[in-house]
């Protein structure tokens, strides 16, 4: 079996555990534990239970955070939804809709439109 690579200092494992105690999102510190856990030398086997994750997700987040210690393991995710329609398509549309009953409306919109 190939040695692991992979050790961190103890200022990197002071620094993890610092992030891992003031972090307050869940995903993030599970990143943090699992790569302080390998980095001290915690078999996969263990960091999978200990943590929930995957082997290839620990790989991951530890070539992140060799490549960016400071930020790697923040969770960039902007969230959000993908709206279909434009914020001015939406105002129209409330403002077509909220003043009308289903039944005012399917007379205006014809027998074509659909209640």
């Amino acid at each position: 079996m190939a040695k692991r690579k992979f050790n961190l200092t103890e200022e990197e494992r002071q620094e993890l555990l610092r992030a891992y105690r003031i972090c307050k999102e869940a995903g993030t510190r599970t990143r943090y534990q699992a790569v302080r856990l390998y980095g001290e030398g915690y078999s996969e086997a263990e960091i999978e239970q200990i943590s929930g994750c995957s082997r290839t997700s620990l790989m991951g987040w530890c070539r992140t955070y060799r490549a960016d210690p400071s930020q790697g393991l923040v969770d960039k995710r902007a969230g959000g939804n993908r709206a279909k329609l434009s914020s001015l398509q939406i105002e129209e549309l409330q403002q077509m809709v909220h003043p009308y009953t289903p039944k005012e409306l399917y007379w205006l919109l014809g027998s074509s439109a659909r209640i």
